[in-house]
């Protein structure tokens, strides 16, 4: 049998490495991305996305019916719940109410298929590091992410 990975170990290292990779900013952000991407427009995204609701999106149907799916197979899934980057949200001017029907609504999805197991980072909005740029996962979410899939695998078994 392997050993269980040390994930707090894991996760020291990979705030180290975000912590050296995202100096330019305080946001926590992947250098390059922040000062080629983000910062260039930064000016411009101020309130941009005001309006954004996240509520009319065909999305949310198509987990339901892939989760659908996978219950008719007998697959058992791991559904990953990502964080928006709070702050970049934040000063888009999607709010933190939107961002949370958001969130309860994939939550109250996956709650109907039984068979489905939720990794819930939604609370780590705020985090640093959790991000990589303002969509992907960073050093600690990749962590964290891989422990959770590492517990479902061995339940699993």
């Amino acid at each position: 049998a392997s050993a269980t990975p040390d994930f707090d170990a894991l996760r020291e290292e990979a705030e180290a490495v975000g912590a050296s990779m995202s100096s330019t900013n305080d946001w926590g952000l992947e250098d390059a991305f922040y000062t080629e991407q983000l910062e260039p427009v930064f000016a411009d995204l101020a309130d941009s996305r005001a309006d954004e609701t996240y509520s009319d999106t065909p999305e949310y149907d198509d987990l339901a019916c892939f989760l659908d799916i996978a219950d008719a197979c007998g697959v058992k899934l791991l559904v990953v719940l990502s964080p928006e980057m709070g702050p970049y949200y934040d000063y888009i001017g999607i709010s933190q109410d939107v961002r949370a029907a958001c969130y309860n609504r994939v939550r109250s999805i996956v709650a109907d298929h039984p068979g489905v197991q939720l990794a819930d980072f939604s609370n780590r909005e705020y985090q640093k590091h959790f991000l990589f740029d303002i969509v992907h996962f960073g050093w600690i979410g990749w962590v964290d992410v891989e422990q959770s899939i590492y517990e479902f695998a061995k339940d699993g078994e």
